[in-house]
């Protein structure tokens, strides 16, 4: 593969285009991945629930802000998410009159059941990209997701 040339900000809808077109693919192997679980959730669900196993226990506002969903929003899909089993609701040990929710027994087995299949998705696909690409791959990523998720932290220290 020839090297290519670096774009400049007048070209940045070349770039847009291509994070775009990344993005969709993202989403189809989340949702392949999401398959995979025999439980019945959403890619939204599914975010919630990786959320929860990332952060841990805590209470809905810290959640609603994690996932950039008003309160009600999160609310509603805990709600769901405590139907079927996948996370619990429980007093908080410092404030007893506060809820605070986190993953069940089941929902970490579907967050551990997903993340073993993407991860499988991804390493299917990578296998097709010439391993000396592959680290450049690595560092614009990570790159990538470094500001996405300073920028969400930003977003999440203003409400």
């Amino acid at each position: 593969m020839s090297p290519r040339r670096p774009i400049r900000d007048e070209d940045l809808d070349q770039v847009i285009g291509a994070v775009v077109r990344a993005t969709r693919a993202f989403v189809g192997i989340a949702l392949r991945a999401l398959d995979s679980s025999e439980a019945p959730v959403t890619l939204p669900q599914y975010r919630t629930l990786a959320t929860l196993d990332v952060d841990g226990r805590q209470n809905v506002r810290r959640l609603a802000a994690r996932l950039g969903v008003e309160r009600s929003t999160a609310t509603r899909m805990c709600d769901r998410l405590v139907t079927t089993g996948l996370i619990e609701r429980s007093t908080d040990p410092s404030d007893r009159r506060a809820v605070v929710i986190s993953l069940s027994d089941a929902g970490r087995e579907v967050v551990a059941t997903v993340t073993r299949a993407r991860r499988e998705i991804v390493a299917n696909l990578l296998r097709s990209l010439p391993p000396e690409r592959r680290g450049h791959l690595v560092d614009v990523l990570e790159e990538f997701a470094d500001v996405g998720e300073k920028d969400d932290r930003e977003r999440a220290a203003s409400t």
